[in-house]
């Protein structure tokens, strides 16, 4: 075989596996290919389902305020007919719909009607009640006014007076004595709860309000309104939970559109807001880049197979005519080729330069970012053509092609660098820079990589804004005024001293619960700018939160400080908030602290601060109380907020221990139970018993008394079995129950649920109030009483006789037992008139068919006595003092009394 024959049989078995191998890279390329396409596709497809649930979201959620807003505009009308008729017997609906007190204004209708659904009084606009219509004992808006106190919304009718769909509602009236008098009953148009609503500019959106049951309120769909429709109710509240959502939107039932849907709660009502946007609206970007996505992707693997066709024709050929030149300098072409696609394919901007610096080649990239087409900057100094500059100082920068050009030179890291345009805009970029080297070894020019941040430092540079000043007012932040303080704090000038003033508007709430949020918004803007008048341009001024706001004056003295403190005080004063029509007259409270440099830190600073700025409040608002190292009010405020966190450690620790006293029977047929009051207990961190003195009244200023109540209630039920069973007779347990908890609506099934839960009777469990407590809110107590009295427990008034007590409320009050106070009984001995207070309190008492309890019995001659007018109990420690509930000893111990029922006291 000659020479020329093997060499071709060797190139040939040569290109069989340069084409081979070829083939294997590129089905590798092909499959990344594909899959990076179908991973960013599905990514996409993700964001863009996540962003379409984002947009029905908050769009349910604006249309679940808006009709919120509505419902509380009508319910605030159907208050005021409430009012009128429950305070004057009488109102004439047809005047207050002529003055406009009606709203809606003019798309609602009012009418009243008796407890036996007779109608009395209506406006002339029809809906509420149909023309000619006297009874509505079986209209739905009647029948559930007897059971909801508050506005009950019920489902749409269609008037054919109108000729349009109605939402009817009604409220109930009561008589004094809180029974049935009859209901407000209104009718508002449909149309109100969804006109005009728009979710976005795209046509086939859904909007619409309906109840749990399934039936829209109101039906709006491009411009066309209904109502009455129905839909799966249960497939309605499992949407509104927002756990089950499909990645692929849900075909209507009513025109098979797929549509994204998002449905919200209206609060306070059985009505759920529904937002529905087409799938072709919502997915129109992603369907996009797709498309887009696809047809690059399919580009780039004909490019793929292209050039490894090219490659491995191109190599055969070479390893073939491999001493040949062309050959040689055809590959070196093909490759520059492949190059400049590559370079031209880049987001960044590429520039290479020769190596005295002036440009050889700009791809597109950097061609946009300096502003040079390539044909005009080739053969330009780069220097012209990218100028530099530092970030910060704005000074000229050398792009270093020179160390670039030395032997052994390493590429330059990226840093941090301006790039000024052609049209002398600058961009933030970062610029690395390499040497291009010859054959030799020897650099023959430089090629540089401009990366643009300036999108990643416009967004870093809001981010750091939005973390340091608050988005409504514009003014710094709590963290950022506290770092502020820090500094101010942190001084290394020993003499240098400041004043922090903490300012809380006096009527923020009462402008946010009449008119809203916006108007709350608004008034904290004009604030804002009244408090910014008055402050110097090195002071810093901060929204805490709420309406709560701070000043620091640095390097000022407290003359200066109080004068401006003055002065923000006196500017709010004179600021007349006038929103819709209803003007407000607002006041502040402010504290005010001197401070040196290390006097404090900061947390104990803003304490201080926050407890003067209450202790104006508390002094009767509209004052500035200036702090000082004796300012005994402010300590008992920082003592109080002190329990207040330890409160909050013990009920989440369990900390509180139940304690006991038994209460006997003096009476013949007194008998029957085993009675003790439980006593609640505070266990501190080194395990003593604190006494509830110490805590209770901080308990019940921040609003803990209601959770300790529950929490007694729970642990005491939980513990009577373990008490009952060392006893031959019942055990009675007694709970006291403090005035917040008499408010609360719930609290008497929470009741229930622990007298089944622990499987106590409720016959054996009394419930404790002060008069104080029921007469706080009168008519709620009442009726909480008689709901717990429905349970079967029993009620016994506390300490009567002391303070405010009245036999009138006596009288009013379901009570079974009457606690006489233990100022009288304790020295009734030796004090004629408390014998004689004690005497009467028990004979109206045993009247009225009530038994009595003494408290504060200290000894054998008091029971003597207490016994020989009557009283059926005693309680004190002539019985027995307090002790652990779970003692068991107290079991096998001699009783000189009987025993009467048990009293749980969360106090």
């Amino acid at each position: 075989m000659s020479a020329s024959a093997a060499r071709s049989q060797r190139a040939t078995s040569s290109s069989s596996r340069l084409y081979a191998t070829a083939c294997a890279v590129a089905g590798a390329l092909l499959l990344a290919l594909a899959g990076a396409t179908w991973w960013m596709l599905e990514k996409a497809y993700v964001s863009s389902v996540q962003l379409a649930y984002s947009e029905v979201d908050a769009a349910s959620q604006r249309l679940s305020d808006r009709v919120q807003r509505l419902l509380d505009q009508v319910n605030q009308t159907a208050s005021l007919v409430k009012h009128y008729q429950e305070h004057s017997g009488s109102v004439d609906l047809q005047e207050l719909e002529k003055t406009g007190l009606l709203a809606p204004s003019g798309r609602v209708s009012v009418a009243l009607s008796d407890q036996a659904g007779q109608v009395f009084a209506k406006t002339k606009a029809p809906g509420a009640v149909p023309n000619k219509v006297t009874h509505v004992a079986d209209r739905q808006h009647f029948q559930a006014s007897w059971t909801r106190p508050g506005l009950a919304v019920t489902e749409p009718v269609f008037s054919e007076e109108l000729q349009r769909w109605l939402v009817p509602a009604g409220r109930q009236l009561r008589r004094s004595d809180g029974s049935f008098a009859g209901a407000v009953l209104m009718a508002f148009d449909a149309a109100l709860l969804t006109e005009g609503f728009l979710v976005n500019d795209q046509p086939g959106n859904v909007v619409g309000v309906l109840g749990a049951e399934g039936i829209f309120r109101s039906r709006l769909s491009d411009e066309r309104q209904s109502a009455g429709d129905l839909v799966d109710g249960a497939r309605m509240l499992r949407a509104a939970k927002r756990t089950e959502r499909s990645m692929t939107p849900t075909p209507s039932p009513t025109d098979r559109v797929a549509r994204f849907s998002s449905v919200t709660q209206i609060p306070g009502h059985d009505l759920y807001a529904m937002v529905a946007v087409p799938a072709s609206t919502s997915m129109a970007g992603y369907e996009a880049l797709r498309v887009r996505s696809m047809a690059v992707a399919g580009l780039a693997a004909l490019v793929i197979i292209a050039i490894t066709l090219v490659l491995t024709r191109q190599s055969s050929h070479l390893r073939r005519t491999v001493v040949e030149k062309e050959l040689a300098e055809q590959r070196v072409f093909h490759e520059k080729e492949l190059l400049e696609v590559t370079l031209r394919s880049i987001v960044d901007g590429v520039a290479t330069t020769n190596h005295l610096g002036r440009v050889t080649y700009l791809n597109p990239a950097a061609e946009e970012m300096t502003g040079w087409p390539a044909a005009e900057a080739i053969g330009k100094p780069l220097s012209e053509v990218a100028p530099l500059v530092h970030a910060h100082t704005r000074e000229r920068l050398n792009h270093g092609l020179a160390e670039l050009g030395r032997p052994g030179a390493q590429p330059r890291s990226a840093r941090d660098s301006v790039l000024v345009h052609r049209s002398g805009v600058h961009r933030s970029i970062e610029d690395s820079a390499a040497p291009i080297l010859g054959r030799s070894g020897v650099a023959v020019g430089a090629v540089l990589v401009f990366h643009d941040v300036s999108p990643a430092k416009k967004l870093a540079a809001e981010m750091s804004y939005q973390a340091s000043h608050d988005l409504l007012t514009g003014l710094l932040n709590r963290a950022a005024f506290e770092v502020r303080l820090d500094t101010a704090l942190a001084t290394g000038d020993a003499e240098a001293h400041g004043v922090v003033i903490c300012l809380d508007l006096d009527q923020f709430k009462v402008v946010n619960d009449t008119c809203g949020h916006a108007a709350g918004d608004q008034l904290l803007k004009q604030v804002t700018t009244l408090l910014t008048q008055e402050v110097r341009k090195q002071d810093t001024l901060a929204r805490l939160g709420g309406d709560e706001f701070a000043v620091l004056l640095e390097a000022c003295p407290l003359e200066p400080a109080l004068r401006v403190a003055e002065a923000l005080r006196l500017r709010i004063s004179e600021l007349q908030f006038v929103w819709e029509g209803r003007s407000f007259q607002l006041t502040v409270s402010i504290g005010l602290v001197p401070f040196k440099a290390h006097q404090y830190n900061r947390t104990d600073l803003l304490r201080v601060a926050d407890s003067s700025c209450y202790v104006a409040k508390e002094a009767g608002r509209n004052r500035v109380h200036v702090y000082d190292d004796a300012d005994t009010a402010v300590a008992t405020r920082n003592g109080e907020l002190d329990w207040y966190s330890r409160l909050q450690k013990a009920l989440t620790e369990d900390r509180f221990v139940l304690y006991a006293q038994r209460i006997a029977s003096i009476q013949e047929n007194g008998g029957g139970f085993e009675s003790v009051e439980v006593l609640i207990r505070l266990q501190d961190d080194e395990g003593k018993i604190v006494a509830p003195m110490a805590f209770i009244p901080a308990a019940e200023r921040y609003g803990l008394m209601p959770s300790i109540d529950r929490w007694v209630i729970s642990k005491a039920l939980q513990m009577h079995a373990g008490f009952a069973r060392h006893y031959k007779l019942p055990a009675r347990f007694s709970i006291n129950l403090s005035g917040a908890s008499m408010a609360d609506a719930s609290l008497v099934d929470f009741v229930r649920d622990q007298l089944k839960a622990h499987r106590v009777a409720p016959e054996l469990v009394c419930f404790e109030i002060t008069e104080t407590a029921a007469v706080g809110n009168f008519d709620v107590a009442v009726q909480m009483m008689h709901g717990m009295r429905d349970l079967g427990c029993r009620f016994a008034l506390d300490d009567f006789g002391a303070g405010m007590s009245s036999f009138t409320y006596l009288k009013r009050l379901p009570v079974d037992y009457v606690k006489i106070d233990g100022a009288f009984v304790k020295d009734m001995a030796k004090d004629t008139v408390d014998f004689a207070m004690v005497e009467a309190i028990h004979n109206v008492a045993h009247r009225m068919g009530l038994r009595t309890v003494a408290e504060f019995v200290q000894n054998d001659a008091t029971i003597e006595m207490l016994r020989r007018l009557g009283v059926d109990y005693v309680q004190g420690y002539g019985v027995e003092k307090p002790r652990p509930l779970d003692d068991a000893s107290r079991a096998t111990e001699g009783m000189a009394v009987k025993v009467v029922p048990v009293q749980l006291i969360a106090a």
